[in-house]
């Protein structure tokens, strides 16, 4: 896990959008646009997605006002629904520079604890089948390989 540096999850909002988008282009070879995010954030009432903000301490920026902000880096994102009682992650990623910190681990388990919440008895997720760092940590909480879907990626 990181040290001396604060981590933040929170609900995603519009402004991390381009933030989000970043990410999405650096971690999957197929992004999804910036109008799917739009889509999920402002149309799809089942939708919950999270941002994982680095809080850096160390990085402070003047406004205007003398008030001081921190500088926070978003360094994640996961996206999931529930609809009924059927929970699904739709996406989760963490900028290759921050792999390895347990934080992909730390965004499913906002996730799975969001679809309970939300009433979910079951999750889902789709992995590709090339990547074995996710499928360990996804198997590590319970899920099972359901069905392979062939030319999904």
């Amino acid at each position: 896990m990181i040290q001396d540096e604060s981590l933040i999850v929170r609900r995603m909002e519009a402004r991390d959008i381009p933030a989000v988008v970043s990410v999405d282009r650096a971690v999957f070879d197929d992004p999804w646009p910036e109008s799917a995010y739009i889509q999920e954030l402002y149309f799809n009432p089942n939708a919950r997605y999270f941002v994982l903000l680095l809080d850096d301490a160390s990085q402070t920026y003047e406004w205007r006002e003398s008030r001081t902000s921190r500088i926070k880096r978003l360094v994640g994102f996961v996206g999931m629904r529930v609809e009924r009682d059927k929970g699904h992650i739709s996406t989760l990623a963490i900028r290759p520079e921050w792999r390895g910190r347990r934080l992909g681990e730390l965004m499913l388990l906002r996730a799975l604890s969001q679809a309970v919440l939300d009433g979910a008895q079951t999750v889902t997720l789709e992995v590709r089948i090339s990547n074995h760092v996710a499928q360990g940590l996804y198997s590590k909480y319970g899920f099972q390989v359901a069905s392979r879907l062939l030319g999904y990626y």
